[in-house]
C-alpha cells in the first residue's frame, strides 16, 4: 500500500480508455457517482473522511492495493501544495471547477 499506488488509481481515473473514466457515462463513472451518492448530505470532516473511505474502496474495487491512510497522504499533500503555491492552487480551482468529477461528486467546499 502506497500513494504511489492511490497515484496510479487516479492517473487510470483520468485516461481509461482514452476518455475521461469518471465521466457519467463510463461504468467508472456511473460506480463513482453511486459511491458518492451516500454522502450527499454530509459535511465538514465527516465529508473528508467518508471521501477518503470511498476513494480507498473505489480504488481497491478497480484493482489497487490501496489504504484509508494512502488516501488520506494524498489529500493532505494536495492541501499543503494548494496552501502553498498560489499558480497550483489557480490551476486546481480551475481544473476542479471545470473537469474534476470526483471534486463534482464531492462538492466544492
Amino acid at each position: 500500500m502506497s500513494i504511489s499506488k492511490f497515484t496510479e488509481f487516479m492517473k487510470m481515473m483520468a485516461t481509461e480508455d482514452a476518455q475521461m473514466a469518471m465521466q457519467p457515462t463510463t461504468q467508472s463513472g456511473q460506480d463513482l457517482a453511486r459511491a458518492f451518492s451516500e454522502l450527499k448530505d454530509v459535511s465538514g470532516e465527516d465529508k473528508v473522511q467518508g471521501t477518503v473511505q470511498k476513494l480507498a474502496a473505489f480504488a481497491k474495487h478497480k484493482g489497487f492495493d490501496v489504504s484509508e491512510g494512502d488516501v488520506q497522504s494524498y489529500i493532505d499533500s494536495l492541501k499543503t501544495q494548494y496552501e502553498l503555491n498560489p499558480m497550483l492552487a489557480s490551476m486546481m480551482d480551475s481544473y476542479c471547477s471545470s473537469t474534476c468529477h470526483i471534486g463534482s461528486a464531492v462538492g466544492e467546499n
